[in-house]
């Protein structure tokens, strides 16, 4: 009986949450510059906040694949 470690099943996990995040993120930030809600001046800094988010979620995301890797 054959059964991946601890280690391994976070990893497939890690990659597919930061893959989940990395994929939904690019299709929500098509559809918001689509309809140019980017562009409102109440909207703009809670875009760029959520960009922000978007961005340490996944960078956060690879940071851990790769320790859990080694």
């Amino acid at each position: 009986m054959v059964c991946c470690s601890a280690k391994a099943k976070l990893a497939k996990a890690v990659k597919l949450h930061r893959n989940f995040h990395f994929k939904t993120g690019l299709l929500l930030d098509q559809g918001v510059r689509l309809f140019g809600v980017h562009k409102f001046p109440l909207t703009k800094p809670l875009y760029k906040a959520v960009k922000v988010a978007g961005y340490t979620n996944v960078s956060l995301a690879s940071i851990a694949l790769v320790l859990l890797e080694d």
